[in-house]
């Protein structure tokens, strides 16, 4: 079931037109999904078992678990938090985005990594803990990556990789 959920939304990716060309500082989906509203903030869906797969010519590298907040919590993120695990924060934007990240309020330094349409890795960048300094991204992405600092380093991940999402669009807050 999960790669038949993961051809669709890759599909609803690629059709795509994106209306929102105008970095922010928020964050907020760019989205044709409809939203749901009904989820309480704060109210952190991370408790599902999504995940990523990295790729380099077809050859799975690894796998990471994967936060997926509600679109109405992507201004937060990691903000707020003392500690992160060894996972990742995964935000989606299935219109495509252009926007910068920053990382205010935000205690402890997190690389993030600009996934595109074709699901590969088109930028890095290493952002530095309670800092307003906006992250901008080298082009359009349909997803954006956080992980503590050094994973990718320490992983071998590189721009020009896949990245393989694995989740229920319903799950996260977006309808088809």
């Amino acid at each position: 079931m999960r790669p038949i959920i993961f051809i669709f939304v890759c599909a609803l990716l690629v059709s795509c037109n994106n209306s929102l060309d105008q970095p922010d500082q928020s964050h907020p989906p760019a989205s044709t999904f409809s939203v749901i509203h009904d989820s309480v903030p704060g109210d952190s869906i991370s408790k599902t078992n999504f995940y990523v797969e990295f790729l380099r010519d077809k050859r799975v590298l690894l796998k990471l678990d994967v936060e997926i907040p509600s679109p109405s919590e992507y201004s937060i993120g990691f903000s707020g938090r003392n500690m992160v695990g060894n996972h990742g924060m995964l935000f989606l934007y299935p219109n495509g985005q252009t926007g910068p990240f920053w990382m205010k309020d935000t205690h402890f330094n997190l690389d993030i990594a600009w996934i595109d349409s074709d699901n590969k890795i088109i930028g890095m960048d290493t952002m530095i803990a309670d800092t307003e300094k906006y992250h901008h991204p080298p082009g359009k992405y349909f997803a954006a990556l956080e992980v503590p600092e050094g994973w990718y380093i320490n992983n071998g991940i590189q721009i020009g990789d896949t990245v393989n999402f694995y989740y229920d669009p319903e799950d996260v807050g977006l309808k088809r």
